[in-house]
């Protein structure tokens, strides 16, 4: 299941989101036009706040 970094709406993957943006290499799917605003005013933000997610779920 795809998730949205801004709002972490879950997204069928089947369906079509609002909009990809490919940020350093990696491409993130956002469910709609304030996301897409957000994420392109602050990448860093988001990517970290996944990155922190990510590294607690190894624990």
């Amino acid at each position: 299941m795809l998730r949205d970094p801004v709002c972490g709406k879950r997204m069928n993957p089947n369906k079509k989101p609002y909009a990809v943006v490919t940020y350093k290499g990696q491409r993130y799917f956002l469910c709609r036009p304030l996301c897409q605003a957000a994420f392109e005013r602050e990448p860093e933000k988001y990517v970290a706040a996944l990155q922190r997610k990510a590294k607690n779920l190894q624990r």
